[in-house]
C-alpha cells in the first residue's frame, strides 16, 4: 500500500506526454528541486542542489545585456542561497558563485563581491519611486542606449526602459503583418 513505486506508476499512467521520476538517498543525501537535503547528527542541512548537467553557464559579462539585468543574476543566485543553504554551507556556495561569474562568465571580482555583499545586508525591499507620467521603451543596444535614455530622462521628463530589441520572433510577427 505504500510503496513508493506503485505511486509513481500510477502518476505515469495518468497521461502519456507527463513522466515522473523518483529520487532516492545516497550516501544520507536526497535531492529536491534545486536543494539537497542532508541528514545528520545534528538534523538537516541544506546546500544547493546542481543537476549533474549543469553547466554554470550564464550571461557573459561581455554581452550586450543591460548592466542590472547581470547584476540581478548574481542578487537572484545569492538569495537563493542565502534562504537555501544552512549556514554551515553559505560561505561554499557564495565562493562557488564568485568563481563561476569571474572564472567561467567573465565579471569583474569586484562587482560580484559588491553584488553579493549588497544583497546579503539587503534585509528589506527598496522603495521604488513614482513612476513618471510618461513612459517610453527603447531598444538596448549598449553604452548608446544609456546616453539616449539619460538625454530622454533629462530633457523631456519621460520614463525611460529597455527591450532586448529585435529578436527572430518580433521580426516573425512583423513580417507576418505586412
Amino acid at each position: 500500500d505504500n510503496d513508493p513505486k506503485e505511486l509513481l506508476d500510477h502518476l505515469n499512467a495518468q497521461h502519456p506526454r507527463i513522466k515522473f521520476t523518483m529520487e532516492t538517498e545516497t550516501n544520507a543525501q536526497l535531492p529536491f528541486l534545486d536543494v539537497n537535503l542532508q541528514a545528520t547528527e545534528q538534523g538537516l542541512k541544506t546546500t544547493i542542489y546542481r543537476k549533474p548537467t549543469h553547466t554554470d553557464q550564464y550571461i557573459h559579462y561581455n554581452s550586450c545585456h543591460h548592466p542590472q539585468i547581470k547584476q540581478a543574476i548574481i542578487a537572484t543566485l545569492t538569495r537563493r542561497a542565502k534562504s537555501i543553504c544552512h549556514p554551515d554551507s553559505l560561505d561554499s556556495e557564495l565562493q562557488h558563485l564568485k568563481n563561476t561569474f569571474t572564472t567561467l562568465n567573465g565579471y569583474p571580482l569586484h562587482l560580484v563581491s559588491k553584488t553579493i555583499k549588497k544583497t546579503l545586508n539587503n534585509t528589506e525591499p527598496t522603495p521604488k519611486p513614482a513612476p513618471a507620467p510618461i513612459r517610453v521603451t527603447i531598444p538596448y543596444e549598449g553604452p548608446i542606449s544609456h546616453h539616449i535614455a539619460r538625454l530622454i530622462r533629462n530633457k523631456a521628463s519621460i520614463d525611460v526602459t529597455f527591450s532586448s530589441g529585435r529578436t527572430l520572433r518580433s521580426e516573425e510577427r512583423r513580417v507576418g503583418k505586412e
